[in-house]
C-alpha cells in the first residue's frame, strides 16, 4: 500500500505552494490523496487548508513541518511521499494527451522522501538534489538529503542511477553510480566522491 509510516499528530504540515503567476490557469499535475493531519495551501487560488484531492502545479513549493506528511499521485500515476521537515519543488510535470509525461522534473531541496515511478518512460523523470541527480529506471526508493548536502538512498525495485553534480576534473564528466541492488544504499556527501555502502556498520 502506497504509504508511510504515520510519524505522530497533534502537529500539522506546514505546506505551501508557491505558484508562478499565469494568466489561464493551468491544468494539475496531480493530486494530494493524503495529509497527516492539517496543511495549509498558499497559491493562486488563495490560501486554504489542504485536502485529499487537491491538485498540485508545476511550479508549486511543498514545504512540511517538524511532524508530518504528504502523499502526492501525478498525472502519469508516479507517487511521492514528502515526509517531516521537507522542501520539494515540482520544476516541471510536461505530459502527453494520454497522461504520459514527456519531462518529470523534481528538485528535493532537504528532507525525506518516497518515490514510485509512474505510466512514463523511465527517461522522463529526473530528480535534483544540492549534491546529485538521480535518474529513474522503473523503481521505488527511498531517499534523504540533510541540512548539509548529503544524499542517502536506498533502492527497493528496479534501478536508480545517481550522478555528482560537479565535474570529475580528470574525465570532464559527471561521476555517476547505478545501484539495481534491493536495499542498496547510495551515499553521495558535498565535495565527496559517490559510495555504495556495503560495510554492515556504515549502513546501520
Amino acid at each position: 500500500m502506497f504509504a508511510l509510516r504515520c510519524l505522530s499528530a497533534g502537529l500539522a504540515i506546514c505546506l505551501m505552494v508557491l505558484a508562478e503567476g499565469a494568466t489561464a490557469a493551468p491544468a494539475p499535475s496531480g493530486l494530494v490523496i493524503a495529509v497527516v493531519q492539517q496543511a495549509q495551501v498558499n497559491g493562486q487560488t488563495g490560501q486554504r487548508t489542504l485536502q485529499p484531492e487537491a491538485p498540485v502545479f508545476s511550479g508549486d513549493r511543498i514545504i512540511t513541518g517538524s511532524i508530518g506528511e504528504a502523499q502526492v499521485r501525478f498525472r502519469d500515476n508516479t507517487k511521492l511521499v514528502v515526509g517531516p521537515s521537507s522542501t520539494m519543488i515540482i520544476d516541471a510535470f510536461v505530459f502527453n494527451d494520454d497522461n504520459s509525461a514527456r519531462k518529470i522534473s523534481i528538485n528535493a531541496v532537504r528532507g525525506a522522501f518516497r518515490f514510485f515511478t509512474g505510466n512514463s518512460r523511465k527517461d522522463a523523470y529526473s530528480i535534483t538534489t544540492p549534491t546529485a541527480t538521480i535518474g529513474v529506471r522503473g523503481t521505488i526508493f527511498d531517499f534523504n538529503v540533510d541540512r548539509a548536502g548529503t544524499l542517502r538512498l536506498v533502492n527497493f525495485e528496479g534501478a536508480t542511477r545517481i550522478c555528482d553534480r560537479t565535474v570529475d576534473p580528470a574525465t570532464k564528466k559527471p561521476r555517476c553510480v547505478e545501484t539495481r541492488q534491493n536495499c542498496g544504499l547510495t551515499v553521495l556527501r558535498r565535495n565527496d566522491k559517490l559510495q555504495n555502502i556495503t560495510d554492515r556498520a556504515e549502513r546501520n
